[in-house]
């Protein structure tokens, strides 16, 4: 993954098993990485919310323990930017300088339709990159 140093990342699937890891392993081994995160809205959780709840999680311990309360606020602000929506929506506009895309994203539900699993697992990130 070295070549992602520096890159502006789209990552979905952020809040999920695989994502969060993902997550962590860019915020704690990428510095000058930045991360835009494309989260669903869950009830009245924002984005935002869950991204901070998210980094509560234990997966996060190692890098919250290296940079401390004040590095993870800082981080967030400096290389984070959520976005509330979900695969397939095209309501929000792609920043310009994505350099790569992480799609950790799947549909929540284990026995979906094949062609609603289709449009979420296999449609959904080049749906969502689209300008």
């Amino acid at each position: 993954m070295s070549h992602l140093h520096g890159e502006h990342i789209l990552l979905t699937g952020g809040t999920g098993f695989l994502g969060q890891a993902l997550l962590e392993k860019i915020l704690s081994s990428y510095p000058e990485t930045r991360v835009t995160l494309l989260v669903r809205r869950r009830g009245s959780s924002s984005g935002s919310d869950r991204l901070a709840t998210l980094l509560r999680r234990p997966v996060f311990n190692r890098w919250r323990d290296a940079v401390g309360a004040d590095g993870v606020a800082a981080a967030v602000a400096e290389r984070v930017k959520v976005i509330d929506g979900e695969l397939g929506n095209t309501e929000f506009t792609l920043p310009g300088d994505v350099g790569a895309v992480i799609h950790a994203a799947s549909t929540v539900s284990f026995d979906p339709p094949i062609d609603d699993a289709f449009r979420t697992n296999v449609q959904g990130s080049s749906t969502s990159t689209t300008p």
